[in-house]
C-alpha cells in the first residue's frame, strides 16, 4: 500500500500509459511559491487520487515540511489508515 500510494503522488498525471488521470504528479509543484492555496491543492488532489485508486485506505493527515523558505525544497508527510487491516503507517517524501 505505502509503495502504491508513493507511486500515485510521484507519477505526473498523463505519464500512466492507459490511464491518462492517474497520478498527482507532486513534482510539478516544485519551485512553486508555497502558500495555503498551493498545499490545499496539494492535498485535494492526494485525498481525490487515493479516493479513486485506493479505497480500501484513509488519509488522516497531510502536513507540509515549512522549515525551509526554499522554492527547491517540498517535504510532505501523509498519515494514513489502511483500513482491513486497521493499520496506521506514514509516508514521508521529499522531493
Amino acid at each position: 500500500v505505502k509503495q502504491h500510494l508513493k507511486m500515485i503522488i510521484l507519477t505526473n498525471p498523463g505519464e500512466r500509459v492507459m490511464d491518462p488521470n492517474f497520478g498527482v504528479g507532486l513534482k510539478q509543484y516544485l519551485f512553486s511559491h508555497y502558500n495555503p492555496t498551493i498545499y490545499g491543492e496539494i492535498s485535494e488532489n492526494i485525498n481525490s487520487q487515493v479516493r479513486d485508486y485506493l479505497p480500501g485506505v484513509t488519509i488522516n493527515d497531510i502536513a507540509y515540511d515549512t522549515d525551509h523558505d526554499s522554492i527547491s525544497y517540498l517535504g510532505i508527510r501523509i498519515h494514513y489508515t489502511i483500513r482491513a487491516q486497521a493499520m496506521q503507517d506514514l509516508l514521508q517524501i521529499t522531493i
